[in-house]
């Protein structure tokens, strides 16, 4: 029984239904996985595009051409959603999926030390800097939300309260500057 489906570009097209399709390709290719080699008595069998549909139409395959027989292959569940929208290589084999960005930064952190004495974990580095020893920037500029509280409720004490986050933001200095202020004003102070 054939299948009308919606190509990308909005134009319907005819192709032979997924009982026939798996019919002509075992016919074709025998029994087994593609990729596995494996026989189908356990596995469950499906249709792969050995040229994924994503990148065909991406560079102006047509319909037809993602559709026919020779861009289709056996292959089990599990090789198939292995393979994804992978391009295989000359040999049959897949190339592994590059690393995600979450796994990239995974793995920076891992190399990173626990404890950062040069850098005191970010608490002693300026807007824009990167510590050469654990490679983090500097700590939150912004006072914790959990410790934020309404300026009614606020003595105003607290360098970080609401008053200085919203209101007053060019007031907020990191903590180094105001350090380099105390010892400036202290070596002042020694001279006179």
């Amino acid at each position: 029984m054939d299948v009308t489906e919606k190509a990308p570009d909005g134009t319907l097209h005819k192709r032979p239904g997924k009982i026939a399709l798996l019919a002509a390709l075992a016919e074709r290719d025998g029994d087994e996985c593609f990729y596995c080699h494996k026989d189908f008595s356990v596995r469950e069998r499906t249709i792969d595009h050995y040229y994924p549909q994503s990148v065909a139409f991406a560079e102006g395959w047509t319909y037809e051409q993602v559709w026919a027989m020779s861009n289709l292959r056996l292959a089990c569940k599990q090789c198939n959603s292995k393979k994804g929208d992978r391009i295989p290589r000359s040999d049959g084999t897949i190339p592994k999926k590059l690393p995600s960005s979450r796994q990239l930064r995974r793995e920076r952190r891992a190399n990173r030390p626990e404890i950062c004495t040069a850098c005191n974990n970010g608490r002693l580095m300026m807007f824009g800097q990167v510590c050469v020893t654990c490679g983090s920037g500097p700590n939150e500029g912004r006072y914790p939300k959990w410790r934020q509280m309404p300026p009614k409720d606020c003595d105003h004490d607290d360098f970080y309260c609401v008053a200085f986050t919203v209101w007053f933001p060019d007031i907020r200095r990191s903590a180094l500057e105001t350090l380099a202020d105390a010892m400036i004003d202290e070596l002042l102070n020694e001279e006179e």
